[in-house]
C-alpha cells in the first residue's frame, strides 16, 4: 500500500497559488465599517440628544428662576404698599375717633361706663383720656394700656402696635392749649393677618411648595457666592445669574441664583425629570448599541460565510480548470510519447527476442544482459501504459457491484505475481451494501492499493480489509503494519509522479483518486497506532441502501 522509496517526481503549479494573486472584495469588511459608521452617527445623536436636553432644562430653570424673582419682587412692593395704606387708614380712622372724643369730653367729660359704651360702639380695643393737669385717667377697660398711658401722652402723635396684644394704638396730646391727651386702639389681628398672607417670607414659602421647585431663599450675595465655592464650582458671583448642576443627598438639582434688587434669589429647581430622560436616552442608545451589534455581527458572519463559500467554490473552479488544462496537456504529451518511444521499443524488443531465440554460442553473459534489458524494456511499456491510463478521460459505466466480490476476484489475480502465502488476508464485513459504480475501473482501483500493500510488506505480513457503512458511503478500510509514510509523504500520497518505491510510477495512487473522484467518493490515507491505512468510500444511492449484507 506504501510506496517504496522516492523517485522523480514532474513539480506542477498549484492553482491555490493562481487564485492569492486573484483579489476577492471583502464585504463583511465593508459591513464592519458601515455598522461602525452608523454607531458613531448614534452615539454622536445620543451625545447632541443629551446636551440639547441639559440647555433646554437649564434655559426652563433660569426662565422660571426669573419668574420667581419677578413674583417675588412684585409681591414685596404689594405687600409694602399694602401695609403703609393699612396703616393710613387704621390712623386715619383712629384719628378721627380721637377728635369726635376731644369734642364729646369738651362739651361733657366722659364717664368711665360711657368710654366703654362709646369704645363698644365705635368698634375700638380701648379708649384712654389723661388730663395732664390733674393727672386724672379715664380708661374704658382697666389695664388695656398696661400703664403705658403717661410715657404715650409724652411722645409724639403717632400709630404704633402693641405687639403681643395685636393692638394698633394711636396717641394724641393734643395743642398746647390743651390739658387732655387721648389715646385709642383698634385690634390689629385682620390687618396682621392679612400683612402675614401677601408677606415676602409667605411668598417664598408658596413658591417653595410648587411643583419641580426643591427650595427658594433670598440671601446675600456674599452668602451665594460662599454657597457656590463650598460645592467646588467656579462662578463669578457679581454676574446676575448663575445655573449649575448639582448632585444632592435629596436628588439632582439645578440651582439657578437671580439679583433681586441688593439680594440674591436662589431657587433649586428638581433635576430628577431631566436625569429620567438623560437615563432613558442611554438606556435607548444602549439597546440600539445591542440590537446594532447582533444584527451587525449576524450579518458580518453571513457575509464572511458568504464570501469564504464563493471564495472556496472559485478555488475548486480554478482547481479543475487547472487540472483539466493539466490533464489535457498531459494527454497530448502521452500520444506523444506513445507514438514516439514505442515504435522504437518494439523494435528493440523484437530485436532482442530474435537475439534470445538465436542464442547458440552466445555466453552466458550476455544472455544475462539480454534478458535485463527485455525486463527494462516491459517495465517501459508498464510505465508508458500507466501515464496513458491517467491522462486519458474515464468514462463510467456503472452496474450495480458488491465491492467485497470484486476485492476477492483481485486477491485471486495477485496470487500469481505476489507470495501471498506469507501474507494474511484478514476480510472484517461489519455492513456492506451494493454500489452503483464501474466494475473495470473498481477491480483497477483495488488491485493498485492491494498490490502496494503487499509490496509494502515484502518479508509477509497481514492485511486487514474491514466493510462499514458511514453516512452516505460504502467505506472499504485497508490496513498493514509495513512501510509507514511520514506526514509530509501522507500530504503529497496521492500527487501524481510522486512515489516512495525504487522502481515506482508514481501514478498508481493517483489513477486511483481519479477512479474515486468519478465516482463522487472519497479516498484517504491515515496513520494511527502504527498501522497504516487507506479508507475508499463509494456513495450509496437511495435505490440500495436497503439491499445491506451483514458478516
Amino acid at each position: 500500500m506504501a510506496k517504496g522509496a522516492e523517485g522523480n517526481r514532474l513539480d506542477m503549479p498549484v492553482a491555490s497559488d493562481q487564485l492569492k494573486k486573484f483579489s476577492f472584495p471583502s464585504l463583511w469588511k465593508a459591513n464592519i465599517m458601515a455598522f461602525g459608521v452608523i454607531f458613531l452617527v448614534a452615539i454622536s445623536v445620543a451625545i447632541w440628544q443629551t446636551r440639547y436636553l441639559n440647555k433646554v432644562f437649564l434655559n426652563e430653570a433660569r426662565d422660571h428662576a426669573r419668574l420667581a424673582a419677578e413674583i417675588i419682587k412684585l409681591n414685596a412692593q404689594n405687600a409694602m404698599e399694602a401695609a403703609n395704606m393699612g396703616r393710613d387708614i387704621v390712623s386715619s380712622f383712629l384719628k378721627s375717633q380721637i377728635k369726635f372724643i376731644r369734642y364729646l369730653q369738651r362739651v361733657e367729660p366722659f364717664t368711665q361706663d360711657e368710654l366703654a359704651a362709646f369704645a363698644h360702639e365705635a368698634g375700638l380695643a380701648g379708649i384712654t383720656i389723661l388730663d395732664n393737669a390733674s393727672g386724672e385717667i379715664i380708661e374704658s377697660a382697666d389695664g388695656w394700656l398696661k400703664g403705658k398711658a403717661p410715657s404715650l401722652c409724652r411722645q409724639a402723635s403717632a400709630l404704633r402696635t402693641i405687639e403681643h396684644d395685636h393692638i394698633f394704638i394711636l396717641n394724641s396730646p393734643g395743642r398746647k392749649d390743651e390739658s387732655v391727651c387721648v389715646i385709642t386702639g383698634i385690634d390689629a389681628t385682620n390687618v396682621q393677618k392679612l400683612q402675614q398672607r401677601i408677606s415676602l417670607d409667605n411668598t417664598i414659602k408658596k413658591i417653595s411648595h410648587l411643583a419641580g421647585v426643591k427650595f427658594v431663599r433670598i440671601t446675600d450675595k456674599e452668602s451665594a457666592c460662599s454657597e457656590i465655592n463650598g460645592w467646588g464650582c467656579a462662578a463669578d458671583c457679581k454676574t446676575r445669574h448663575d445655573v449649575l448642576y448639582l448632585d444632592t443627598p435629596s436628588g439632582p438639582v439645578v440651582r439657578v441664583q437671580f439679583e433681586l434688587g441688593s439680594d440674591v434669589l436662589v431657587l433649586g429647581m428638581d433635576a430628577s425629570s431631566l436625569r429620567k430622560k438623560q437615563k432613558n436616552i442611554w438606556m435607548l442608545f444602549l439597546f440600539f448599541t445591542l440590537v446594532l451589534v447582533l444584527t451587525g455581527g449576524i450579518v458580518t458572519w453571513l457575509l464572511y460565510k458568504h464570501q469564504m463559500s464563493y471564495l472556496e467554490k472559485m478555488r475548486d473552479y480554478e482547481e479543475e480548470l487547472f487540472q483539466k488544462r493539466h490533464e489535457a496537456s498531459l494527454g497530448r504529451s502521452a500520444a506523444t510519447i506513445a507514438h514516439e518511444i514505442r515504435n522504437p521499443l518494439n523494435s528493440v524488443s523484437m530485436g532482442i527476442q530474435k537475439m534470445l531465440m538465436d542464442k547458440n554460442g552466445m555466453s552466458e553473459h550476455n544472455i544475462s544482459l539480454l534478458l535485463m534489458l527485455k525486463d527494462e524494456l516491459v517495465r517501459v511499456e508498464r510505465i508508458i501504459s500507466g501515464l496513458l491510463s491517467y491522462a486519458k478521460p474515464m468514462k463510467i459505466n456503472r452496474q450495480p457491484v458488491l465491492l467485497s466480490q470484486e476485492i476477492r476476484k483481485v486477491l485471486t489475480r495477485l496470487r500469481s505475481r505476489h507470495s501471498v502465502e506469507d501474507t494474511g488476508i484478514d476480510f472484517r464485513i461489519s455492513a456492506e451494501t451494493q454500489v452503483e459504480a464501474d466494475q473495470h475501473l473498481v477491480s483497477q482501483l483495488f488491485e493498485n492499493l492491494l498490490s502496494n500493500a503487499m509490496d509494502a510488506q515484502p518479508d509477509g505480513g497481514s492485511i486487514e480489509i474491514e466493510f462499514l457503512v458511514e453516512p452516505g458511503f460504502q467505506v472499504v478500510r485497508l490496513s498493514n503494519q509495513g512501510h509507514i509514510p511520514s506526514r509530509q509523504d501522507l500530504e503529497q500520497l496521492f500527487e501524481p509522479y510522486f512515489t516512495l518505491k525504487t522502481r515506482g510510477t508514481g501514478l498508481g495512487l493517483a489513477i486511483c483518486k481519479r477512479i474515486m473522484k468519478a465516482h463522487h467518493g472519497f479516498l484517504r490515507a491515515t496513520v494511527k497506532n502504527g498501522t497504516f491505512s487507506i479508507e475508499v468510500g463509494f456513495p450509496i444511492t437511495p435505490g440500495n441502501r436497503n439491499r445491506k449484507t451483514v458478516g
